[in-house]
């Protein structure tokens, strides 16, 4: 009787309605077990909201529910003010928040007031250019604020380097970003050297933030 009423229709609109395949089917079930405990109405309300209202095509939708299945449990009121929420704060085009939420769906699946907000609050004064910076990297948002975003921006700024390079230099582990790191601030003080050549060369250590040790010139001023 269960099998008639809630999994047969269930795996009939993921396999002929939404054209998943089998494999397809498979990983969505896998990465969300709980998939059947939802009502079928819940689930294309869901599906619907995200094709007609937002705006995902077929084969987003698709995508989207293989990458991150989750947010199908979720009521759609919750999905819809979400999809509010960083459409507003990024002031994002209703072609931005397409390509935001294909690309990175598990955003649907991140509270407000414990993760989003939080983490546009510390970017936003710091990224003049965040909602580009968004769009080059739509899964930015998905990195821990204190873990990731805010010592790896710390870092950047501390060097005074552009904040966009974090789009770059997130995903990296935490020794390639530091060898980056020094790569850039390296590059910077060279150029910074040929713009204004100092007359003497005693230099003194320091250490950064993020652990790398450079050399600062003095510059003295010519008699």
């Amino acid at each position: 009787a269960n099998l008639e009423r809630v999994l047969a229709p269930m795996t009939r609109y993921f396999l002929h309605d939404l054209g998943l395949t089998k494999s397809q089917f498979r990983t969505v079930l896998y990465k969300f077990p709980r998939l059947f405990t939802n009502s079928l109405a819940k689930v294309q309300r869901t599906i619907e909201y995200l094709r007609h209202n937002v705006g995902l095509d077929l084969e987003q939708i698709k995508k989207a529910i293989t990458r991150a299945p989750n947010f199908l449990g979720l009521q759609y009121e919750t999905i819809h003010d979400r999809v509010n929420y960083l459409r507003d704060s990024l002031d994002l085009s209703k072609e931005q928040v397409v390509q935001l939420i294909a690309a990175a769906t598990s955003l649907l699946g991140y509270n407000v007031e414990r993760n989003l907000q939080p983490k546009l609050d510390y970017l936003k004064p710091r990224i003049p250019l965040l909602r580009t910076a968004v769009l080059k990297m739509p899964n930015l948002l998905l990195y821990s604020l204190e873990k990731r975003l805010q010592p790896r921006l710390d870092a950047i700024l501390d060097h005074d380097l552009d904040p966009m390079l974090l789009t770059v230099g997130i995903p990296m582990k935490d020794d390639a970003f530091d060898e980056w790191l020094y790569r850039h601030v390296d590059k910077k003080q060279k150029s910074l050297n040929e713009a204004a050549p100092p007359t003497t060369t005693p230099t003194t250590t320091t250490t950064t933030k993020s652990g790398i040790t450079h050399w600062n010139r003095e510059r003295r001023s010519p008699p």
